[in-house]
């Protein structure tokens, strides 16, 4: 299926989520599937982004960029924050393709709406073939 770089990796948060519940056996092979599918995806969209804050982002003394508190960067320029921004988006839009077919599951009890629209076109809750 052709997907976005950044549907991969929301997806995949979506998908290590649920996996902390305990699920039948073929909710929890399929949910293991998709992740193992977009896996891939995710690790390259990872290691742009860390490309692009070693670019943009102040380093400390051993090099490495220095996070804040709250897990954000500081940039080494902050009149490049519209350049990183630009960047980051562009990488999230990227074209990817990944082995993967829309699969039906049963309802969960709970899911946040989050998880559920970044399951979209993965997962199909309820209905035929649940």
């Amino acid at each position: 299926m052709k997907t976005t770089l950044i549907r991969c990796v929301n997806a995949c948060m979506a998908v290590n989520y649920l996996s902390q519940m305990e699920w039948d056996y073929k909710t929890a092979f399929t949910l293991a599937r998709l992740r193992r599918a977009l896996q891939p995806s995710v690790d390259f969209y990872v290691r742009e982004e860390n490309k692009l804050t070693q670019e943009f982002g102040q380093l400390d003394e051993k090099g490495n960029v220095a996070f804040t508190e709250r897990g954000t960067f500081l940039f080494k320029d902050p009149a490049d924050a519209p350049a990183y921004n630009t960047r980051r988006s562009e990488l999230a839009n990227v074209e990817t393709e990944i082995d993967w077919k829309l699969a039906a599951l049963p309802e969960p009890q709970k899911i946040k709406p989050i998880h559920l629209e970044a399951l979209e076109g993965f997962i199909q809750f309820g209905g035929d073939g649940a």
